[in-house]
């Protein structure tokens, strides 16, 4: 079974018999910047940016019966580096990788089609999944540490706040935090699979905040008026923008990697948080070290996106 969906709408299963023109009209980079098409857990197509400048990108098997990420593009010497702007960053992709909705309706048609990439492009490999014997867990009884958390993680983050479970602005220093990175543990011990915003769709489900789906998506004075109808309203805005914080770095910390949806979610919470604290009264004495915190955040997720 086929499933897409895009930043603004959820899975739907497809039929038989799909147009794919129709859909690519919605692309937007600013509000509606990529779709996503999955033939199973391990195999799927997506495109991001705008109708006259996207990226598109296929994960598919290989000769050697594992599954690689490629960058789809045409076939031109100039391979100078160029930038995707998207709802929430850039991606960085050769020059000639930058495509139209043109040929996403072409490509998208293939794969689901099961026909293979018509011969005018050209697939560049891109860093592969790491192995699943290569998760990093923590212990118990030490807690958060650099000796539990993958290489890749300890690279990038690199000031303490990460490995501050006592610090209720970081990752995973609050309860909300916390809970998403050991729910996150189990999920890679149970099921083993890097598509992280499958994870963190049913634990929020499981959580049953009842915090709009959209809520990302939607202008602040949508936002504002979801949280007037009651108080309680902002204490479940909260959580569910640290568990995309805590889903995106705790992803990192495990496997070295972010699911490039993820980061971007991770991305829209931060924006999200960094909005409401601009709100906050001067007289709240932790104005200034959420924001700083806040903003180190966006920094660093920011530098990851930009390597996908």
């Amino acid at each position: 079974m086929y499933l897409f969906h895009s930043e603004k709408n959820k899975r739907i299963a497809l039929p038989p018999k799909q147009s794919f023109s129709k859909s690519f009209i919605f692309l937007d980079a600013e509000k509606n910047s990529y779709f996503i098409l999955e033939r199973n857990s391990k195999e799927y197509i997506q495109c991001g940016g705008s109708q006259k400048r996207c990226t598109i990108e296929i994960r598919t098997p290989t000769k050697n019966h594992t599954h690689a990420r490629f960058t789809i593009g045409y076939r031109a010497e100039d391979i100078s580096e160029t930038h995707i702007p998207m709802s929430n960053g850039v991606v960085c992709v050769h020059a000639n990788e930058v495509l139209t909705i043109e040929d996403a309706i072409i490509l998208f048609s293939a794969f689901f089609q099961s026909l293979p990439i018509p011969s005018e492009y050209i697939l560049r490999e891109q860093e592969a999944w790491p192995n699943p014997n290569e998760l990093y867990f923590d212990d118990i009884e030490l807690g958060l540490s650099p000796a539990t958390s993958h290489p890749k993680f300890i690279e990038i983050a690199t000031e303490p706040c990460f490995y501050d479970g006592s610090n209720e602005f970081s990752p995973f220093g609050n309860d909300d935090g916390n809970d998403t990175l050991r729910a996150l543990e189990n999920w890679y011990r149970d099921e083993g699979s890097h598509n992280t915003l499958d994870f963190l769709e049913k634990l929020l489900a499981d959580w049953d905040l009842g915090v709009p789906e959209d809520i990302f998506s939607r202008s602040h004075e949508e936002i504002e008026h979801w949280l007037s109808q009651k108080k309680i309203h902002e204490r479940h805005l909260f959580a569910v923008c640290r568990a995309a914080i805590a889903c995106a770095f705790g992803q990192l910390k495990i496997a070295g990697v972010i699911h490039e949806d993820t980061a971007k979610h991770c991305r829209s919470a931060l924006k999200l948080l960094l909005w409401r604290n601009s709100r906050c009264h001067a007289e709240w004495a932790h104005v200034e070290t959420e924001k700083s915190i806040i903003l180190f955040l966006q920094k660093t997720i920011d530098l990851y996106i930009q390597t996908l």
